[in-house]
C-alpha cells in the first residue's frame, strides 16, 4: 500500500508539472515527514509521511492527498493508518465554491479494514485577510466500509452509510515565521442516528526558511458507534514533523 500511495503521488506530480508548463497554472506541493526511534529498555519506531499536491487553473482546483503512519514496539505493529484521496473544486465567486472528493483509507487498529468515502458539498469563505482566514463547508458524505472482524452488520462485506457533513477551518498568521490552523468536522449518519462523529485538529507551524518548517499537530477522532464492538470511541494522534513546501 505504501508503494501504491507513493506511485500515485509521483504520477500526479509528473502530470501536474507538465500541465503547469503549458498553461502557466499554479502547482504546489507540501510534504511532511516524522520519525520517532527509541532503543534500550524500550524498542519503538514510529514513522509518518504526508503529501499534499494541489493544482489550480482558472476557477478550478484539484488536490491529491496521501498519508501513511506505522508504529512498532519490539517488532510488533502497534499503530497503522493510511489514506489516499483526490478532490476537485469549482469556484463561483471569491466566497463560494462547490466540491467533490473521493478517498480510500484504512485504520485497522480502530476496526476499519478499508473505507471508501465520497463527498459532495459547498464551501463558503467567511473571512479572508492577510492575518486570518475562516471558511466552512456543508455537504453530503457516502461511505462504504469493511471491518477487521465480523460484527454482524456487513452481510455483503461492506457497511454503507449516508451522512451529513459540517466542516469549519481557521488559519491564522501570527508573524512572518509563526502560523496556526484549527479545523473541526461533524458527521451525522442518516442510516443510524446513533452514529455521529467529530474530528478536530489544532496545529502550529514555525518557519525555518522559505521551504522548511516545523509543525506540531494534535488530531482527535471521535466515533460514537465504534467500527468494531469493544473499540474505544476516541483516537488521538500527536505529531511533530518537518514540512517542505514548494
Amino acid at each position: 500500500m505504501r508503494t501504491l500511495i507513493l506511485a500515485g503521488m509521483i504520477l500526479f506530480s509528473t502530470l501536474g508539472f507538465s500541465a503547469a508548463s503549458e498553461s502557466k497554472a499554479s502547482l504546489a506541493h507540501e510534504s511532511e515527514a516524522g520519525v520517532i526511534l527509541a532503543s534500550g529498555n524500550s524498542e519503538t519506531q514510529t514513522y509518518s509521511v504526508k503529501q499534499v499536491t494541489s493544482y489550480d487553473w482558472s476557477e478550478n482546483s484539484t488536490k491529491l492527498t496521501g498519508s501513511y503512519l506505522l508504529g512498532k514496539t519490539s517488532g510488533t505493529e502497534t499503530a497503522k493508518k493510511w489514506d489516499l484521496g483526490l478532490r476537485y473544486e469549482r469556484a463561483f465567486s471569491s466566497h463560494l465554491s462547490a466540491f467533490s472528493s473521493y478517498q480510500v483509507d484504512s485504520l485497522p487498529f480502530a476496526g476499519t479494514q478499508l473505507r471508501h468515502t465520497v463527498d459532495l458539498g459547498a464551501k463558503y469563505s467567511l473571512l479572508k485577510s492577510q492575518e486570518h482566514e475562516l471558511g466552512s463547508e456543508l455537504g453530503y458524505r457516502l461511505t462504504k466500509e469493511s471491518f477487521t472482524t465480523d460484527n454482524g452488520l456487513t452481510p455483503n462485506g461492506y457497511l454503507t452509510s449516508h451522512m451529513s457533513r459540517f466542516y469549519i477551518e481557521w488559519n491564522a498568521k501570527w508573524s512572518e515565521a509563526v502560523s496556526s490552523k484549527l479545523w473541526s468536522e461533524y458527521l451525522q449518519s442518516y442510516t443510524n442516528t446513533r452514529d455521529y462523529r467529530f474530528n478536530l485538529e489544532p496545529s502550529l507551524s514555525v518557519l525555518l526558511n522559505k521551504v522548511f518548517s516545523i509543525k506540531l499537530a494534535y488530531l482527535v477522532n471521535f466515533r460514537n458507534v465504534p467500527a468494531v464492538a469493544g473499540k474505544k470511541t476516541i483516537d488521538t494522534l500527536y505529531t511533530t514533523s518537518l514540512v517542505a513546501k514548494f
